[in-house]
């Protein structure tokens, strides 16, 4: 298969380092001349933020349909996850990836000190300390998102992420949203019968980059919780018009819940008896690309 299909999933997992890039942004002070003003989207993704950080837990279901567009050729890949978490940085996320009429499945565990990745098709598993991962905020972003199918819900839960991701401005969570800005006045659209908060994420401001992306949460107003989200990916290749690439993503979520009694045996993996332990397994997201 052409080398580009190969490195396809690198294609998708780089959304997290262009919407995600662990933005260096500083708080000023009420008085500084240089203070920026909140912005309602600013402020509407730190409501959706520290919505899902003030959770103690959280159990979703998520749908995604994804669209590669490869030169003249168009793949689709269909994914979905179930995710169970509970604070401070317990998780578990079941996924299964079709791509090209292929299944891969896999699951990653956390339960707060030790990190399994079990790949269920090659009967192989891998287990690393949680502490390292997390000292680089900027590389555990990319890190989650991988395993979550860059789902952004699984970073504003766990309390070893941080808003820098988001790129939201430092102490922002001592500020007074409400008064700070018009947020009840953000504009909604009802969609399915539920009325939604369109929210965009800031994506990395640096230039140059080959990779433009743009995504965007449909924040089901009553509830503040992600309903779905909308992702854009391009990749252009200035040395041949032919090899541009793009990807389109919708995924949904359903089976929300905050309050699922869950134990540390939830998030703890036993392997299988016919199971071989290996140095590092890959991600679904990434394996289900080789070929």
């Amino acid at each position: 298969m052409n080398w580009k299909l190969r490195s396809t999933g690198l294609l998708i997992v780089a959304l997290a380092g262009i919407l995600m890039a662990g933005g260096k942004a500083t708080a000023q002070k009420p008085d500084s001349k240089d203070e920026k003003p909140l912005t309602k989207e600013t402020a509407m993704l730190a409501k959706v933020f520290f919505k899902y950080h003030g959770m103690d837990a959280l159990s979703q279901k998520l749908h995604g349909k994804m669209t590669l567009h490869m030169g003249e050729v168009d793949i689709k890949v269909d994914f979905e996850s179930t995710l169970i978490s509970a604070q401070p940085n317990q998780f578990r996320i079941v996924s299964k990836v079709t791509f090209l009429g292929e299944e891969k499945h896999g699951t990653v565990y956390s339960d707060g000190k030790s990190v399994w990745d079990w790949d269920e098709d090659a009967k192989q598993y891998s287990v690393q300390p949680f502490e390292p991962i997390i000292k680089d905020s900027d590389k555990f972003t990319g890190w989650v998102m991988d395993r979550a199918g860059v789902d952004m819900t699984l970073i504003f839960f766990l309390q070893a992420a941080n808003y820098d991701a988001l790129k939201l401005p430092k102490g922002i969570e001592k500020m007074n949203l409400e008064s700070a800005i018009e947020i009840k006045n953000y504009p909604t659209q009802e969609i399915d019968g539920t009325k939604m908060y369109l929210v965009p994420v800031p994506k990395d401001g640096k230039k140059g980059g080959k990779l433009e992306g743009a995504v965007t949460l449909y924040v089901d107003a009553k509830e503040m919780l992600v309903r779905r989200m909308q992702m854009n990916i391009k990749f252009d290749d200035d040395k041949n018009s032919k090899d541009k690439s793009s990807m389109e993503m919708l995924v949904t979520y359903d089976a929300i819940k905050s309050d699922t009694k869950l134990t540390d045996q939830d998030f703890t993996f036993t392997p299988p008896a016919d199971a071989t332990k290996v140095d590092l397994v890959k991600p679904v997201f990434s394996r289900a690309f080789d070929r």
